[in-house]
């Protein structure tokens, strides 16, 4: 199977990220305590899981449709979830990781890290740290090879697409999601791997905005969507 353009086939990934739960030991009140002094001692725990289905359709068009959630919270009720290690959903995921070890999930038709609540309507989404503890992304697009050479890979796409973030079980709904759609090209060198542009198309509103996203151009390097 090419892992470039694959054609058929599945690909699904689990991982757990955790540090020791620091708090059970400690017999401090937090609640008296600054935020500096609280997360001196970072505590976390995060699941991430993504999965990826290749289709022939008819001929060389392919689809591909992925799904991905991930979680994160803390050990203590006090506590509850770290300033860090949150999601930022939003663009295509570019400068992941910085000094807080966020996280950028693409979601192609908004600009990056734009959506970390629904909207401006939903004040409960929105924590005094920035960045969400819970996602999702939906994902189906159809693939055809341009060409299929061994110096230059090209094959063009359109997708549909939707995700969103939230910052507690008691907001998370699954079915509130924004919506994009749009078409893109990538191509694969030896040279400088897999490059991509989008032109995604957002059909709702981003956090404190009153007009839907609207349209968007993205640019990949090696950056899997």
């Amino acid at each position: 199977m090419d892992p470039v353009f694959p054609t058929y086939g599945s690909n699904i990934e689990a991982s757990l990220k955790f540090t020791p739960p620091y708090s059970w030991f400690s017999n401090k009140d937090y609640s008296t305590m600054s935020t500096l002094d609280k997360y001196k001692w970072m505590e976390f725990y995060k699941v991430k899981l993504k999965a990826d289905f290749y289709n022939e359709v008819i001929g060389k068009l392919v689809l591909r449709t992925t799904g991905e959630m991930g979680f994160l919270n803390g050990y203590s009720k006090e506590l509850g979830p770290p300033p860090f290690e949150r999601y930022y959903v939003g663009g295509v995921g570019l400068f992941n990781g910085r000094f807080d070890g966020r996280e950028l999930v693409p979601l192609r038709g908004y600009e990056n890290a734009s959506s970390t609540g629904f909207s401006s309507s939903s004040p409960y989404d929105i924590t005094p740290y920035g960045g969400a503890t819970i996602y999702n992304r939906f994902a189906a697009e159809l693939r055809y090879p341009i060409s299929m050479n061994q110096t230059a890979k090209i094959f063009a796409l359109t997708f549909v697409e939707a995700g969103n973030a939230w910052n507690s079980f008691g907001t998370y709904n699954p079915f509130r999601l924004k919506r994009s759609a749009g078409i893109g090209i990538r191509v694969s060198m030896s040279a400088f791997g897999l490059i991509g542009f989008d032109f995604a198309y957002g059909f709702d509103k981003t956090l404190g905005g009153s007009e839907p996203s609207g349209w968007q151009t993205h640019f990949l390097m090696n950056q899997p969507l």
